[in-house]
């Protein structure tokens, strides 16, 4: 039992098998994803990787946030998502991470939100490679400190 067992959500819970579930619809590919799985970028390109054109996220957010990460992962992976929260700031963004529509549960009388949500996803290069672009340029950087320092012991030579 790790720290991580003895406090959250891990109490009351037992961990799931991580996969985003989806469904055919006649609005489209539906995935699910429950509160801040969306924060985990693996996790999130499942959705894109199963081709979901709507995300469904609903939620209970402590402390309230708009959760800007949540319209990355959109543009990210191809998908729409549609995120109610229980006590906070619901909202709506497309696959090019336009807001379609928000609502702060403080200050709603009815507690509906309406969205026109697009029902047909994109295909993404992230969704096909992930992470690796970065990784590449996190190399490319380490592989400049060696020929800095080759560089400037060759300069100092040359001065000297």
């Amino acid at each position: 039992m790790g720290l991580g067992d003895l406090f959250g959500e891990s109490i009351i819970y037992n961990k799931g098998p991580e996969v985003i579930q989806s469904a055919d619809t006649p609005y489209g590919r539906i995935g699910v994803s429950i509160c801040r799985d969306l924060s985990f970028s693996a996790y999130a390109r499942q959705g894109g990787e199963q081709q979901v054109d709507i995300m469904l996220n609903p939620s209970y957010d402590v402390p309230k946030s708009k959760g800007p990460l949540y319209s990355l992962r959109t543009i990210e992976n191809g998908y729409s998502i549609v995120r109610p929260v229980y006590n906070g700031y619901s909202y709506t963004v497309d696959h090019n991470g336009k807001l379609l529509a928000d609502m702060d549960s403080d200050n709603t009388d009815t507690g509906i939100m309406y969205a026109d949500v697009p029902t047909k996803g994109v295909n993404t290069i992230y969704t096909a490679i992930g992470d690796l672009l970065g990784w590449i340029c996190v190399a490319v950087l380490l592989g400049f400190i060696p020929l800095n320092i080759v560089l400037s012991t060759i300069q100092r030579k040359k001065i000297a």
